[in-house]
């Protein structure tokens, strides 16, 4: 996998989580890289935990589609990359859409199944063994645990995803993935639940007194991301490594 040198100067940083929900994983079951991966992402950059602003190294109001797929997916977001902001940051975070693309088969004659779903327990009946039928899967995650996110029910919105994170080789502690309101972005503060908002904490603080600038690249290793189920009806994430850098 390529990893894009610098996010700061005098720095080698890479973000790495989960891109989608929460690993389901069976033994019996087969996880494998899909044929086509389109997810579109909103925002990524850094946030201030106590005040809830956040500092933006790429921002689009209409969201920027990126099929991750590739074995060596290497994108770029944005060229000429500022970062203005001023002020103290402890969290890093990303936003994305909650509706994903997806089509592929697990080489076992399952297949994901074309189709329209929306689901909150982790799975949706994406699957098939009749390759008529195969094609691409959008799926709407609306909630968790078995309910639609709301802001009475903090488990319908909130989840812990089973990944493992790093900036600047340091460990990227208490990760967690909420659904929330594309235009309010903050957790808890209800609306339309249109986005995945990933946050984690830094163990260091940034400081960005100073403006830099870079290209934003993303690298994905998606060769575990989807898994379908042993019945072949059923599919869910797995577990997709994301990888966020400005090379300057």
């Amino acid at each position: 996998m390529k990893i894009i040198k610098q996010i700061f100067k005098g720095t080698t940083a890479v973000l790495s989580f989960s891109l989608l929900s929460v690993a389901n994983i069976s033994l019996a079951d087969t996880s494998f890289r899909p044929s086509k991966l389109e997810v579109t992402f909103y925002e990524m950059g850094f946030r201030n935990s106590t005040t809830g602003s956040f500092a933006s190294i790429f921002k689009s109001s209409t969201g920027q589609l990126v099929d991750l797929s590739s074995s060596n997916s290497v994108q770029t977001l944005a060229d000429n990359v500022t970062l203005s902001d001023s002020g103290t940051y402890d969290q890093i975070y990303a936003l994305v859409s909650n509706k994903v693309s997806l089509a592929g088969d697990a080489g076992n004659g399952c297949y994901i199944k074309a189709g329209d779903y929306s689901y909150n327990d982790g799975d949706w009946g994406s699957a098939t063994t009749n390759s008529a039928l195969a094609g691409t899967a959008n799926a709407t995650e609306t909630g968790f645990g078995g309910n639609d996110a709301s802001v009475g029910n903090l488990s319908s919105r909130k989840v812990t995803p089973a990944v493992t994170s790093s900036v600047n080789g340091e460990a990227v502690s208490n990760l967690t993935l909420y659904l929330v309101n594309s235009i309010t972005r903050n957790p808890g503060e209800g609306g339309s639940y249109d986005r995945y908002l990933y946050l984690g904490d830094l163990q260091s603080s940034i400081n960005l007194d100073v403006t830099k600038e870079g290209t934003l690249w993303i690298d994905v290793d998606t060769s575990e991301s989807v898994e379908l189920n042993t019945g072949c009806t059923n599919a869910n994430w797995v577990n997709t490594k994301f990888g966020l850098s400005i090379e300057q």
